[in-house]
């Protein structure tokens, strides 16, 4: 396995793997799609699956709390798509947080009034790209803590480093470009190839936590996608 190779090398391998010739008119005019593959299935990648050297774990994630405020940033290692557990540390105690925040908690602790308390018991989405807590930090003490998977590095620039293993996705890359080529037997090898490299690298379907639960005690998890039974892509017949 090799990981941090650009995006530019790995363009390299999946047209040897589909036995594109880097030296004719045609792969140059073809330059721009391969890369686009190449975006495609590695951002799909990352997306559909939980990979170990990519986890985050709550100690990686934290976000201090301010008293008074109510919504924050994520932190900006965190993939806001897949995360399994929120958590709060709270002295030395870390505190598993419930996900929802309703009117139930509201008539509690308004927060539109700014009543405030501590500790934090609950997280709910706030727009897209922040996070609410109830209630509203009193002091300000704790922290929330997220533990997931990080962003992998955006292919933007072919000097970019991918977060996965190179072979596996030049070879999903080769089997679509086979696949183009209407060469479908061969297609469905690189496929195989790669479901195959694939599936010896996943990392395990879950994380495990322990702690205490504040705010319920059947919290809810974010929508992560981890450990999907699926064949990656299919060649067409």
């Amino acid at each position: 396995m090799a990981l941090r190779s650009t995006l530019d090398e790995i363009v390299e391998m999946a047209r040897d793997e589909a036995r594109i010739s880097t030296n004719s008119t045609r792969s140059v005019d073809h330059l721009a799609h391969v890369r686009q593959l190449v975006r495609r299935h590695y951002n799909s990648l990352l997306d559909d699956f939980s990979w170990k050297h990519l986890v985050l774990k709550r100690e990686d994630a934290m976000k201090p709390m301010s008293a008074g405020q109510r919504y924050y940033d994520f932190p900006a290692d965190l993939n806001i798509m897949k995360f399994e557990a929120v958590w709060f540390l709270w002295g030395n105690q870390w505190c598993r947080l419930t996900e929802g925040i309703g009117l139930d908690q509201y008539n509690i602790k308004d927060s539109e009034s700014d009543e405030r308390s501590d500790p934090a018991e609950r997280w709910a989405w706030y727009g897209h790209n922040q996070f609410e807590i109830w209630p509203i930090p009193a002091s300000g003490a704790g922290k929330v803590s997220f533990e997931g998977q990080k962003k992998g590095e955006k292919l933007v620039d072919g000097t970019n480093r991918a977060d996965l293993d190179d072979i596996m996705v030049s070879l999903y890359v080769a089997g679509e470009l086979l696949n183009e080529n209407k060469q479908k037997d061969a297609a469905a090898a690189k496929i195989s190839l790669a479901n195959n490299r694939r599936g010896r690298m996943l990392a395990s379907a879950s994380i495990s936590s322990s702690g205490a639960t504040l705010g319920g005690t059947d919290p809810k998890t974010s929508p992560v996608r981890s450990g999907i039974n699926i064949e990656y892509i299919r060649s067409s017949g």
